[in-house]
Parts: structure tokens; C-alpha cells; sequence
């Protein structure tokens, strides 16, 4: 498992290309900007100007319920209102409906965001383990839908 909590195989081979999205984290772009990409001997370029800052009091969202959010909104997941005690090792999962070709996003951190590029309805699931090796499942049934 990397940093990121990624748990993913180990990236494309040489024989098949497979593309990949990044998401980078930058202060704030003050006008359109090149960025350099570099990963072993993988190169590329992106440009970019960012849209997204970093959620306030006044702007955050908390949902319990079915949601509908625009195309390309971030949603920032974490279990810190949760009474679990002495809660550890996430397992993040992220279910589209009604699409098998999706491929389900798996992470193992407290911290999930994930930037929504395709229109639909998606479910969360969320396993946590408490110090004493108890496990609990919240699952949150397309309580997200992207419009």
C-alpha cells in the first residue's frame, strides 16, 4: 500500500497503455499554468487553472441524505463524527449503480476524496476496526447522484 492508501496493482506495462487520472493538490494557480508529470520513465504535461479550494465553515456540506451534486464536484469523505472508539484501518469502497463498467474505487485511508466525472448514482461503503478488532459496515446506498 503507498502513502495515498492506494491499493491498486502496480501500474501499466510496458506492452499495454492505460490511462491514468491525476488529481494534484496546489494552493492556488494564479493563471493558467504548466505543470510537468514525471513517474519513473512515464512523462507528460497537463495545464491546468484550480477550481477547487478547501472546504470552509460556511461552504462545507455535510450529507445524510441522497444528495445530487453537478459533474466534476469533489466530495471529501471522512469517518471523524463516527462514536466508534479507538476506530482504525478504513476500507473505503465506491459503487457506481447501474454501471458494470465501472470499476469500483477501493481506499485505505481516513481521508477519501474522490472528483466525480461520470453522471450517476453511487453508493459508499465504509468498514472500520476498533482496537479491539471489532468490525463495523455502513453502507450508504446511491447517496450520491451526479447530474
Amino acid at each position: 500500500m503507498g502513502a495515498s492508501g492506494w491499493t491498486g496493482g502496480t501500474g501499466p506495462s510496458s506492452s499495454i497503455i492505460t490511462e491514468v487520472k491525476l488529481q494534484g493538490i496546489h494552493k492556488s494557480f494564479s493563471s493558467n499554468q504548466e505543470i510537468e508529470i514525471s513517474f519513473g520513465d512515464i512523462l507528460g504535461t497537463s495545464h491546468g487553472r484550480s477550481l477547487i479550494k478547501n472546504p470552509t465553515w460556511d461552504s462545507i456540506r455535510v450529507l445524510k441524505y441522497t444528495e445530487e451534486l453537478p459533474l466534476l464536484t469533489v466530495v471529501n469523505l471522512t469517518y471523524d463524527n463516527s462514536e466508534m472508539k479507538g476506530k482504525k484501518n478504513p476500507k473505503w469502497t465506491l459503487i457506481k449503480e447501474d454501471d458494470n463498467n465501472f470499476g469500483n474505487i477501493y481506499y485505505n485511508n481516513k481521508y477519501f476524496s474522490y472528483m466525480f466525472t461520470e453522471r450517476g448514482s453511487y453508493t459508499i461503503i465504509l468498514e472500520l476496526e476498533d482496537t479491539n478488532g471489532n468490525k463495523t459496515t455502513v453502507k450508504k446506498q446511491e447517496i450520491i447522484k451526479i447530474i
